[in-house]
């Protein structure tokens, strides 16, 4: 919901700075407001927790904004006028994968050897288990033959989860699809076991080979909610 924070900017004759910063948590007191009205306004409210070291590194606040934008469009919009909205946890789930991303983010942002699309990866990866529309893993979506020892695996957003190379081939061949395989499938099916298997904290170590993987993960995750590369502004800082 779309909250106004009189005084949020800073400034002023105490030269007071701002405590408001994308990726903020902040607890606030809201205004009484009209049943109709759409913008709340805060009485109060006071910093719960801060980041220290995002700003500073660019790919990581690239991160925090594209975790901020998919979340945003993730969401069902609150309304505080709804008789049943204290008994709604549907979201819950969606604060808790956000809050882990930053909180581990601003943690690992300062170390060597630190990837955007590694984060992006575990993020996707928890959300999609939250949602309940995380890859079919276990077996090919055709033949049911166990994935576990095949070499090239091939993630199917139109099918919820991944394909083994024959039946690929048979689809390809079937509706007159040319080009040649992707090799990938079998390092992010790999990467998603991990991502499912940890905490998010114990994932600091999770290691891809690069864009590929987080294009691939980003497109089935697009394709699960229906969205589109072009309604992320922050993506192409990433991927």
């Amino acid at each position: 919901m779309s909250v106004l924070f009189y005084g949020g900017q800073g400034g002023g004759k105490k030269q007071k700075s701002s405590t408001l910063e994308l990726g903020y948590l902040i607890g606030a007191e809201l205004a009484h407001s009209k049943s109709t009205s759409t913008l709340h306004k805060a009485k109060e409210w006071q910093p719960k927790w801060l980041h220290q070291s995002i700003r500073s590194q660019y790919q990581a606040f690239c991160f925090l904004c594209f975790a901020l934008e998919v979340i945003t469009k993730v969401a069902s919009p609150e309304s505080l006028h709804d008789a049943n909205s204290d008994f709604d946890k549907d979201q819950e789930g969606l604060f808790k994968v956000l809050s882990n991303a930053l909180f581990y983010l601003d943690q690992r942002c300062t170390l060597e050897g630190f990837s955007p699309v590694n984060e992006m990866i575990i993020f996707l990866g928890k959300l999609l288990i939250d949602q309940g529309v995380f890859p079919i893993r276990d077996n090919c979506l055709f033949c049911d033959i166990d994935l576990e020892k095949e070499d090239h695996l091939f993630l199917m957003a139109d099918q919820g989860g991944f394909s083994c190379s024959e039946c690929y081939a048979n689809m390809k061949e079937e509706r007159g699809v040319n080009g040649k395989f992707d090799r990938d499938g079998r390092e992010l099916w790999e990467l998603l076991g991990i991502v499912a298997q940890h905490r998010y904290g114990d994932l600091g170590k999770i290691n891809s080979s690069g864009q590929r993987i987080g294009q691939q993960l980003f497109h089935f995750f697009s394709y699960q909610f229906q969205l589109k590369k072009a309604d992320f502004k922050t993506l192409d800082s990433l991927i």
